[in-house]
């Protein structure tokens, strides 16, 4: 039996627990799944995958991966097996596993060929060769037989899940980091019927990361790429497994692990052969594209990712490509990637190119491409060198293009546009003319910002930016033929086209064209009129203007007016007049009107024009205009005025008024007059009146009377005539109004009184007399006269009321109330108003006070009721009750009854009592005769009623209405006022109980004197305690209720 190395297996539980601590960030992030492909030795295999990626390059062959370590265990073997861990590779490779897979007697970790008969007998030995056999035949082995592998059969023990079936203990060394490894091996299995598969899991150590490459376990029995391996007649299964992808290493060297998922010695039959890592790094290849280039256009650079031949996976690469100095990114970089998963970063005018992405399974190729340009003409290139940096990839660049330089040039032509006219090609005021220019890149490259400078400004082009060879038209806005142009003779024009290359160099280039315009045909014409259409009066000055109008089809210089055979200068405020339009001359001082220009009812004035044409040739014109003068229009205008020192009835108002002639024609026969005021005579100064002239007047004086005062104003209304030289009426009218000041007031004064009675004091029913007089305390005339006293509408002798005339309102008599005799007074308000001449009201008010005596008295009478017949004896009892009467004229409160002699107090039904009311009052509780009360022979009872007068303290502000009267609250007191009964008394006849007869007294031994004299004193302590005794009875009789005091004084 074979034994293991004791260092080995120590080293393989180290490598073991740090792969499986880092399975899981393995899994997570990079793991690639594993598919079944031909197996790399295989030709037709290869050249399957060569032809895909060929395809997809278009003919570029793709690069085959590179095997970087490959174990068959045939090194140094032979019929005898041999325990993995003593096996020895051509290049000192060696292998271990976990304990449980080196376990020979359980037939697993055992090398062997199909030949080998020495095995351990506990081994099936002819199912372990059939499967070296198979796997011979799987690998393409001459004499499959001779072919060797590592078994793995778990004869009838269970092995731990995950457990390391097989790892290289040494490392291979790759490249560079950051290459992409791929991973293939060769297995099969027996017993795949009705027992469990073995399930193997590959993965590879990168530095001390273990990382699958696979997301599953391969089931030699049931993978998609497993078939039927029966050999000597052991039904076998199996095939040659490679993973679908390569996975990303960061270091330069790994080993390769495989473990078993599955733990039952029930089947998990198998071998394993052909272990193979390769290398299987992308080449990235580079390509500029782009037909007839010059500076400034765009070339198309792809990077194209290129798969190694077994076209697997290839996830996570990335690269950083610097452009040449004299290549940059276009401005539109127009990126693009067929890469899965792919980024590109490129910034418009930058040098760099950042892109990283996925070659998915069976993807010959992937491309990044994006847009380049440069302004330096000749020839660019990208190699090797241009790649900064990158991850996954063999840098493979190799591509060159040219661009050719600028040539810029322009073709321009130019030519009038007339529209809206009769289509003769003369440019006839009011067509529209317009200028159309013509421009044609004639350069290698395209121009933009187009723009075209012309006298006709502005110009609008069709397009601004030029593809080589092509044209574009700019047209000027169209405009109207101006008067100018006509004036000219003709209209030229001139363009200058301006452009910008793609480099922004300046392209230029001119033209010109011209029209001719309408012949010239001039005239001139002239009006004269006054600026006025006012009729004027003799003195007045009327300006005069003269419109000079250019009637032909050319503008006239030069432009004059002058009147004939008067001193008139004309001034023209523009001496350029053109065609149609005019030019208003004015005379520089007006035409003074004379008498005889009014006697003749008008006058003429005659005016002459002259001007200029463009070419210096003279026109001229002449006109007249007639002034009116004023028709006769007579007319005045009056006024009155009023002054006074003071607006009392009776004062003075003085009057004045004057008169003007404010027409253009003499009045006479003047008149002033006041029509309804016959006290006044006024009388004017002049009685005629030239136009513009006044006079004045006196109207007289006006007294103020009491209607005025009423009324509050005092209005004066004047009329004026007179007569025009014609005969023709003349009238003005003229009025004043003068404010008088009112004064309205109202006054008054009430009165009341208590009407007779037989009572020496008022009592609640007794009456009270009220009046109130009313006077007119104003100036003015006083209306609807009305009193209310006391609440009550009042009646007046007299409703209207002359300024300081008065009058006598009454109402009925009022009673008084018990309130009113508690409050010992009462008011009687009163309130008066009238109407003032404005419809305003006036009001007035007043109240009188009137006394009212107040007097108190209480009575009580009692009733003594003992519980025996007199004399009473100590235990006996007495209930006693009182009946109170209020005997005053006013209302008594807190009403109680103050006792003594009686165990408790008195209570009373009744807290107030009002005049004549009656209440009754008796002990709360029996009072009980005492040993002293019977010892002194007589019980006296006495008490007395006690209350307080009602009165109104602390009433309200407001008096407080009661029975159409008011109460006023009465004077505060310093203290209550209280009122008392008389007292009330009665005595009881008391004696004390029998006696019982005294019993014999024992005889005690006289003793013997000792010389003490203590017993002297004892009759004097007896005679004091009993004198005590005594004075407490005395006492006793005049104890007094409980909760009372006595108010006597």
């Amino acid at each position: 039996m074979h034994r293991t190395n004791p260092q080995h297996v120590r080293r393989r539980r180290v490598l073991t627990t740090t792969a499986l601590g880092l399975t899981t960030v393995v899994l997570g992030s990079t793991a690639v799944a594993a598919a079944v492909v031909p197996a790399p030795a295989s030709a037709s295999t290869v050249a399957e995958h060569t032809a895909k990626a060929s395809a997809a390059l278009r003919g570029a062959p793709a690069p085959d991966p590179q095997v970087l370590y490959s174990e068959g265990f045939e090194h140094d073997t032979t019929d005898q097996w041999i325990g993995l861990e003593d096996y020895v590779g051509a290049e000192g490779e060696r292998y271990t596993a976990d304990p449980a897979w080196l376990d020979h007697d359980q037939c697993n970790g055992i090398i062997l060929d199909g030949a080998t008969t020495d095995l351990p007998s506990s081994c099936r030995a002819s199912s372990l060769r059939a499967l070296a056999t198979a796997l011979g035949t799987v690998g393409g082995s001459a004499d499959p037989k001779a072919n060797h592998v590592v078994s793995a059969w778990t004869t009838d023990k269970a092995v731990p899940k995950g457990a390391v079936q097989a790892e290289s203990v040494q490392t291979s060394k790759i490249k560079d980091p950051g290459r992409f490894i791929s991973f293939g091996v060769n297995a099969a299995a027996a017993a795949c019927t009705n027992y469990v598969h073995p399930l193997l899991d590959f993965a590879l150590v990168d530095g001390e990361v273990e990382r699958p490459v696979s997301d599953h376990a391969i089931d030699p029995c049931t993978d998609a790429a497993s078939k039927d391996l029966d050999t000597d007649g052991v039904p076998l299964r199996g095939g040659s497994f490679v993973s679908k992808g390569g996975l990303l290493f960061g270091g330069d060297a790994i080993r390769w692990v495989m473990r078993n998922e599955q733990t039952s010695p029930s089947g998990n039959d198998g071998a394993i052969d052909q272990v193979t890592v390769y290398d299987s790094t992308p080449e990235l290849r580079a390509d500029l594209t782009g037909d007839d280039l010059v500076v400034g256009d765009t070339a198309r650079l792809t990077f194209t990712v290129v798969n190694t031949s077994e076209a697997g996976s290839k996830p996570g690469w990335s690269f950083e490509d610097g452009l040449p100095d004299a290549l940059r990114i276009a401005d539109q970089p127009n990126v693009a990637t067929t890469c899965a998963n792919g980024t590109v970063e490129a910034t418009a005018g930058g040098h760099t190119v950042q892109a990283s992405g996925d070659l998915r399974n069976e993807e010959a190729a992937c491309t990044v491409a994006l847009d380049v340009t440069t302004t330096t003409p000749g020839n660019h290139a990208l190699d090797p060198s241009s790649i900064t940096t990158s991850r996954g990839l063999e840098d493979a660049v190799d591509a060159k293009i040219a661009f050719a330089a600028e040539r810029n040039a322009l073709t321009v032509t130019e030519e009038p546009v007339l529209t809206g006219g009769n289509g003769d090609a003369v440019a006839d005021l009011g067509e529209q003319l317009a200028f159309r220019v013509t421009v044609t890149n004639a350069g290698n490259v395209a121009i933009h910002d187009l723009a075209v400078t012309s006298g006709q400004d502005p110009t609008d082009c069709v397009a601004t930016s030029l593809p080589v060879g092509a044209s574009t038209t700019c047209t000027t806005a169209a405009r109207a033929v101006t008067q100018d142009d006509v004036d000219a003779g003709r209209v030229d024009d001139s363009v200058t086209v301006s452009a910008a290359s793609r480099l922004d160099a300046a392209v230029e280039a001119t033209a010109s064209a011209s029209v001719p315009t309408t012949p010239a045909a001039p005239a001139l014409g002239l009006e004269a009129r006054p600026t006025s259409s006012t009729p004027a009066a003799v003195g007045d000055e009327v300006d005069l203007e003269a419109v000079v109008t250019n009637t032909g089809n050319v503008t006239l210089h030069d432009a004059t007016v002058e009147t004939a055979g008067r001193d008139l200068p004309v001034d023209c405020p523009s001496t350029t007049i053109a065609p149609g339009a005019s030019v208003t001359c004015s005379t520089r001082r007006g035409y003074r009107v004379e008498q005889r220009d009014v006697d003749n009812g008008g006058v003429t004035v005659q005016f002459t024009s002259s001007a200029r044409t463009p070419s210096g040739d003279g026109v001229a014109a002449s006109a007249s205009t007639d002034v009116d003068v004023q028709q006769p229009a007579p007319a005045v205008e009056a006024t009155v005025s009023a002054s006074y020192d003071d607006l009392r009835m009776g004062e003075p108002i003085a009057l004045r008024g004057t008169v003007r002639n404010t027409g253009n024609v003499t009045v006479h026969d003047l008149s002033y007059a006041v029509p309804g005021r016959p006290e006044l005579a006024p009388a004017c100064d002049a009685t005629e009146l030239t136009p513009g002239a006044s006079t004045e007047c006196v109207v007289g004086v006006h007294e103020v009377t009491q209607a005025d005062v009423d009324a509050g104003r005092v209005d004066v209304a004047a009329v004026v005539s007179g007569a025009a030289p014609d005969g023709t009426a003349v009238r003005a009218d003229a009025s004043t109004s003068v404010e008088v000041p009112r004064h309205p007031a109202l006054g008054v004064t009430a009165s009341a009184n208590l009407a007779a009675s037989e009572h020496e004091v008022p009592e609640a029913g007794d009456l009270v007399e009220r009046s109130a007089t009313v006077r007119n305390d104003g100036d003015t005339t006083l209306t609807a006269v009305t009193a209310t006293i006391g609440g009550d509408e009042a009646t007046c002798a007299e409703i209207d009321l002359a300024p300081g005339a008065e009058t006598v309102c009454r109402t009925e008599d009022s009673a008084l109330t018990q309130g009113d005799v508690d409050a010992g007074a009462l008011t009687v308000p009163v309130t008066a108003d009238a109407v003032a001449p404005d419809s305003s009201s006036v009001e007035a008010s007043d109240r009188v006070r009137v006394g009212l005596t107040g007097r108190g008295g209480l009575d009580v009478q009692g009733a003594i009721t003992p519980s025996t017949d007199e004399p009473l004896r100590p235990g006996a009892t007495v209930d006693a009750s009182f009946t109170v009467r209020n005997t005053g004229n006013r209302t008594v409160d807190s009403l109680g009854i103050e006792s003594e002699g009686f165990d408790s107090a008195v209570l009373c039904g009744a807290d107030e009592l009002a005049p004549g009311a009656t209440t009754t009052c008796a002990t709360e509780t029996p009072t009980q005769v005492t040993s002293t009360d019977a010892s002194a022979g007589e019980l006296e009872l006495t008490a007395r009623a006690k209350g307080r007068l009602v009165d109104v303290d602390g009433a309200a502000d407001e008096p407080a209405a009661r029975s159409g009267l008011v109460v006023t609250p009465g004077t505060a007191h310093e203290r209550p006022t209280w009122v008392f009964s008389p007292w009330f008394s009665k005595q009881l006849r008391t004696e004390p109980a029998p006696t019982p007869a005294p019993t014999a007294a024992p005889v005690v031994p006289e003793l013997a004197f000792t010389g003490s004299t203590v017993l002297a004193a004892v009759p004097l302590a007896v005679g004091g305690f009993l004198v005590g005794v005594l004075l407490w009875g005395l006492a006793r009789r005049r104890r007094t209720a409980p909760g009372h005091e006595s108010h006597d004084g």
